[in-house]
């Protein structure tokens, strides 16, 4: 049975505020993953690029109850690495669910740009023009490349198989915006730049974060 998320059951804000850490955490940072990319980080793409987030902690948390991800120690490295991308692809799409921005196992920029309003309107117009082609780019390169197009497909006793368009969708939004930042809002430090660096060498976005502690 596909997955499926309830967002009648989550509260959300007049107002839509951030896409906290909590969310990348279980996406990209989980054992076994881009430990390369993350690491000896001296700055992380937030304090390289001020970039709006895009939900509020009642969403994520929210999520988070839904579909946790605990690191069991001791366990093999590539096993964690699939629980943690089974995890971040249905925290990433109950989130997104939540924003309106993915249905029926499709994409709905429409849905997700009218969730994201206030953003818009609390942004510079330079971030607000850019978060929108982004979308629009990011949307279009999901509809026409295969990789985007992939279930998970793989299901443990207790984890189920998300669908994998959330998560890579978000990692394409977030980093086409930091690649592109306005100036007003980036840190021209020469560590920001090798950031940018490590993105076109295909480390994801979510990596170069700094993730909060995983439950034990």
């Amino acid at each position: 049975m596909p997955w499926q998320v309830t967002p009648k059951t989550i509260d959300m804000s007049p107002y839509v505020a951030i896409l906290v850490a909590a969310f990348l955490g279980v996406v990209a940072g989980h054992p076994g993953g881009h430990g390369k990319c993350s690491a000896n980080l001296t700055l992380t793409v937030d304090e390289c690029c001020k970039i709006p987030l895009l939900a509020n902690e009642t969403v994520v948390d929210s999520c988070k109850k839904q579909f946790p991800f605990k690191h069991e120690h001791g366990k093999d490295g590539e096993g964690q690495h699939a629980k943690g991308h089974r995890a971040g692809a249905c925290l990433a799409g109950c989130i997104l669910n939540a924003l309106g921005g993915f249905k029926d196992d499709s994409l709905d920029t429409a849905g997700f740009k009218k969730s994201l309003g206030q953003v818009f309107k609390t942004s510079t117009t330079e971030m607000s023009q850019l978060l929108r082609q982004s979308i629009d780019e990011c949307a279009a390169q999901v509809a026409v490349d295969p990789a985007f197009l992939r279930n998970s497909g793989q299901k443990s006793d207790n984890a189920p198989a998300c669908n994998i368009i959330p998560m890579l969708f978000m990692n394409c939004l977030y980093g086409r915006v930091f690649e592109k930042c306005p100036r007003s809002e980036w840190n021209n430090r020469k560590e920001c730049t090798a950031l940018k660096d490590k993105l076109k060498g295909g480390c994801p976005y979510f990596a170069l974060r700094k993730h909060p502690k995983r439950e034990n």
